[in-house]
């Protein structure tokens, strides 16, 4: 009796201690070096006789591993000439945003003497090197250095993955609202796309839809081979996927009609959802790309690609994906893109694809789910690109068990097959 209740008391002091080290390290502005571990190494075919060699790191974050937004933006650094990545973490610390411009190896501890009012849910990294962040119906822009320029108030909701927020070459800044639907009291009437110029001071709604007809928006950003060019768009039910376009900074859209999806692979009743989807990238030829968030009435996802060379879009049919929907597609360069699927239709394992669109090839590989519960793996967050071969998603305990934090993932090659 005596020796359990000793065991107990040793085990509470160590969670003490470590409560308390976390909270002192959470104090200082640049403290951690990320624990970074390998938890997954394999191969996708490319070519006839090529392989190249995927490897997933773990990266923890020690003052308070739960993520709950990643930003990995390409950035000019000053006194650099060359890109670089830019992770910025929200973790589920009310008001401590971590960052790190070296793949993850250090991070810095931002904004921890700043009263930010209410809890951090996002942020956005603008050109310029200032920041913005969102609380609930609120938004805080910070310049460069960490000084607080002014907080607006917007709308009720955030946006939804990395991709649901963009700035285009004017220097405006666009998000659309994803509605966290609970129950019928969550609802809203309206849903918004804002816009922010900062020279002017203000957000101000420039798109809005009735609830009825959206339940929420999934993508609000630059095409990025038309930078010009905004993508739009909504989901989840067939009738509420939908896809706009705006060449003038959102003061006026394009609904693009559905009935121009003929793609034959998928039944006509289900074409809709071709256009639900969380995350785009952009052939050299300025086609864009993107692997659907819906299974299509097959109980497949698929890989779409939309031109729009001759002034009007036309859909095609690239290939099918899996048996679980697509959530994240990473530019590799070459034409080549990564695609990552979540694990809930399927919950033994997540997807990652390889298509390599010289050669009109997918490659498949298999990440196991090890709790096999269902989960949207990344929830549409993470790298557009892969810079000096790195791409960047959250962990949220799920794939790898209790690894929180952020996912590394590294491409090698092409190899020869042995």
């Amino acid at each position: 009796m005596i020796l359990d209740r000793f065991a107990q008391l040793r085990s509470l002091l160590r969670k003490k201690l470590a409560t308390f080290s976390m909270f002192f390290k959470t104090l200082l502005p640049d403290w951690n070096r990320g624990m970074i571990e390998n938890v997954f190494c394999g191969s996708l075919r490319y070519g006839d006789s090529m392989r190249l060699q995927l490897t997933i790191d773990h990266i923890a974050i020690w003052a308070k591993p739960v993520t709950i937004f990643l930003e990995a933006r390409r950035s000019m650094l000053a006194g650099l000439k060359e890109q670089t990545t830019k992770l910025v973490v929200t973790t589920q610390t009310k008001d401590h945003i971590y960052t790190s411009v070296d793949n993850g190896k250090t991070w810095a501890n931002e904004y921890f003497q700043t009263p930010i009012a209410g809890r951090i849910k996002c942020s956005f990294t603008l050109d310029s090197g200032e920041r913005l962040i969102y609380t609930q119906n609120k938004m805080h822009h910070f310049d460069p250095s960490g000084k607080l320029l002014a907080v607006h108030t917007t709308g009720r909701w955030p946006w939804h993955g990395s991709q649901g927020i963009g700035q285009s070459v004017s220097g405006a800044v666009l998000y659309a609202e994803y509605a966290i639907i609970k129950n019928k009291n969550d609802m809203p009437v309206i849903h918004h796309v804002w816009r922010y110029r900062p020279q002017e001071g203000s957000w101000n709604a420039v798109f809005s839809i009735d609830a009825s007809y959206c339940r929420h928006f999934h993508v609000c950003r630059p095409n990025p081979a038309n930078p010009e060019q905004w993508v739009l768009s909504s989901g989840d039910l067939a009738s509420q996927c939908r896809l706009w376009t705006s060449e003038d900074d959102g003061d006026s859209w394009v609904e693009i009609d559905a009935a121009r999806v003929t793609i034959t692979e998928i039944p006509g009743e289900s074409r809709r959802q071709v256009f639900r989807f969380t995350q785009f990238s952009a052939l050299s030829n300025g086609d864009l790309i993107w692997g659907t968030d819906d299974l299509l009435g097959v109980g497949c996802s698929a890989l779409i690609r939309m031109s729009q060379a001759s002034g009007e879009p036309v859909f095609h049919f690239l290939g099918w994906l899996g048996d679980n929907c697509i959530r994240n597609i990473i530019a590799c360069g070459d034409d080549r893109f990564i695609l990552v699927s979540e694990s809930k239709s399927e919950t033994m394992s997540t997807d990652v694809f390889l298509y390599d669109h010289n050669a009109g090839e997918i490659s498949r590989l298999t990440v196991p789910n090890l709790n096999h519960q269902k989960c949207s793996v990344t929830d549409s967050l993470g790298s557009s690109y892969f810079i000096d071969g790195y791409a960047f998603v959250p962990a949220f305990g799920n794939i790898f068990l209790d690894r929180w934090g952020l996912l590394r993932i590294h491409i090698d090659g092409p190899h020869p097959v042995e």
